[in-house]
């Protein structure tokens, strides 16, 4: 199944509220176990998750955070040089598709 980085950056005012908001109203899978932090007032919360497709992903983080969640497939290393179009690296990640 594909893997997805979640990724939800607001600001940290913003972010407090809505992060209270989605555990008391919906028992917020996202906002209770993803990886959070701050810096320069911006909060961030991170989170991989196995989903279905990118929508299905999506629906992981609560509505009122969606619209600042970035979706970002995954795939190893050794997937993207087999999927890759383009020449080998010469660089020693070669071996790693051995």
């Amino acid at each position: 199944m594909p893997r997805y980085l979640l990724e939800v950056s607001q600001p940290e005012i913003v972010a407090a509220k809505r992060i209270d908001k989605a555990v008391r109203s919906h028992g917020s899978h996202f906002a209770t176990q993803a990886d959070w932090h701050r810096k320069h007032g911006v909060c961030t919360g991170t989170m991989v998750v196995e989903a279905e497709n990118r929508a299905t992903a999506l629906a992981i983080v609560p509505p009122g955070m969606r619209t600042a969640a970035q979706v970002f497939q995954l795939q190893s290393v050794v997937a993207a040089i087999e999927t890759s179009t383009a020449p080998a690296p010469t660089d020693g990640l070669t071996a790693l598709a051995a």
